[in-house]
């Protein structure tokens, strides 16, 4: 029982370093709530696109909120980074860091076998074997 409140504790601190991370970054910037949420959407997209060019299977990832959770993880960790470059850059250079720091071209990572897998299944094998069974 004392692991699970351990566990639980240490989720709550991730998910309030994100926030507090979060907020800095839209104070740094200047930007919105909705402005942070649509850069980080519309990266992901590039990413599905451009980087690993999913192709066929657009329309599964965009429906797959394990990828979009993945995503979103990877670009908090890139906020972070983000927020440790403004120390040593000047703040009328902080946009364009931003951007360089968050760039899906640069991204040197794929999704885990675990991300595909999920997605393939909930996307692609309940939608077309659902009904199959209840027929027999």
């Amino acid at each position: 029982m004392e692991m699970t409140n351990t566990k639980t504790s240490w989720i709550n601190k991730v998910k309030t370093i994100q926030q507090v991370n979060r907020e800095l970054v839209m104070r740094k910037l200047g930007i919105s709530e909705e402005d942070y949420h649509d850069m980080w959407l519309d990266a992901g997209i590039h990413y599905l696109t451009d980087v690993i060019e999913v192709g066929e299977w657009q329309p599964e990832f965009m429906n797959a909120r394990i990828f979009w959770k993945w995503w979103l993880n990877h670009w908090q960790r890139w906020d972070t980074r983000f927020l440790e470059y403004t120390k040593e850059v000047p703040r009328d250079q902080w946009a364009k860091l931003y951007d360089d720091v968050h760039d899906p071209l640069h991204a040197d990572f794929k999704p885990h076998a675990v991300v595909l897998e999920d997605i393939f299944h909930k996307e692609v094998v309940i939608p077309m074997t659902k009904g199959q069974y209840e027929k027999a």
